[in-house]
This record gives structure tokens, C-alpha cells and sequence, in this order.
């Protein structure tokens, strides 16, 4: 029996046992995790440590020079933050990954690859 067999027999019969239990599912990003997860769960998550790697590639696309050290930092602090403390935070941090936001240095983060991820993973997005 291979592990995705073990794993959603496994997730079934705990489903069973707690039939009217919320199911939610922590995974990092990887794209196979999601079509394993989306049938078992009611809601799908991004751990923060994940999340928090995705977004250090993009501040360091966006800054790449040395003096944007502290540019850098101070971007993913704020997006983190974003992520984590403000209402619809997933889709802020999208929406300045894709340039749509009003920052001035937004346009940049069109090429990253972070970007393509993001908008994939969108409804996964809880942190």
C-alpha cells in the first residue's frame, strides 16, 4: 500500500469516527498536496513558514541591489504582517505581487515567480 493510500484511508476512517468535525488541512506549498487534501478538507492552509519563503524570494526579486537590504526586510516584515493580522491579507499581498496596489516599486514584482505561485494557490490561502 503506498503512502497516498495509507493517507486517505487513514483520513477517511477519521472522518467516520468525527463525521461533523471541521477538517482543515496545513500542508506547504507543494502542488500535489492540494488535489490530495481539497476532497478531505473543508479548508486548505498555507503554513506561515512557507508562506514567509515565498515572500523573502519576491522582496529579494524586488531588491536586489546591496543597498535594498533594508528595503527587503522592511517589505516582508509588512507583508507578513499584512498576511497575518489584516482582513483579506492573502489577497493585499497578491495584489502587490501583481502590481496592483499603490505602491511605487509594485510593477517589479510582475516577473517574480511568486506571483505565478500565489495566483495558483489564492483559495488556499489562510494563514
Amino acid at each position: 500500500m503506498s503512502f497516498k493510500q495509507r493517507f486517505m484511508a487513514e483520513a477517511e476512517h477519521v472522518k467516520s469516527l468525527y463525521p461533523n468535525a471541521t477538517r482543515i488541512g496545513i500542508a506547504e506549498g507543494a502542488s500535489d498536496n492540494w488535489p490530495l487534501l481539497t476532497p478531505l478538507t473543508q479548508h486548505r492552509i498555507l503554513d506561515v513558514y512557507h508562506a514567509t519563503q515565498y515572500l523573502a524570494q519576491a522582496a529579494n526579486g524586488a531588491h536586489q541591489d546591496k543597498t535594498g537590504k533594508s528595503k527587503r526586510k522592511a517589505w516582508l516584515k509588512e507583508q507578513c504582517h499584512r498576511l497575518k493580522h489584516q482582513s483579506n491579507g492573502a489577497q493585499k499581498v497578491l495584489d502587490e505581487l501583481k502590481g496592483t496596489s499603490n505602491n511605487p516599486h509594485s510593477a517589479i514584482f510582475r516577473s517574480i515567480k511568486s506571483t505565478t505561485y500565489a495566483s495558483a494557490k489564492r483559495e488556499t490561502r489562510n494563514f
